[in-house]
């Protein structure tokens, strides 16, 4: 697949990263917004689905870290009380399962 970078609209920090940290809530690998760009920052999109070639917003497809392999995965049961209350944990896992589909 394609490599790219994510951003997060909201804050407009230009590379979602992921590094040997542990996430605060799930304690798999952490993954957070940082201003400078790395190796940390690329992503590898894999479709689902081995007969799509390419991505189209309509697919559902996963992104894995191209140094760690790891895929990004957020989980409902993984969600902040504080100062952020809702919002989910993204971190990056091992496991190709339905919380890392996107």
């Amino acid at each position: 697949g394609s490599v790219a970078n994510k951003v997060h609209t909201s804050s407009k920090q230009t590379n979602r990263r992921t590094h040997a940290h542990a996430s605060p809530l799930s304690s798999n690998q952490e993954v957070s917004a940082y201003e400078f760009s790395d190796a940390g920052d690329n992503w590898r999109v894999i479709c689902v689905s081995k007969k799509d070639k390419y991505w189209t917003r309509e697919t559902k497809m996963r992104l894995q870290h191209v140094e760690t392999s790891k895929f990004l995965s957020s989980n409902s049961k993984y969600q902040f009380r504080n100062p952020i209350p809702g919002q989910l944990e993204i971190c990056a896992v091992s496991s190709q399962g339905n919380n890392e589909l996107w």
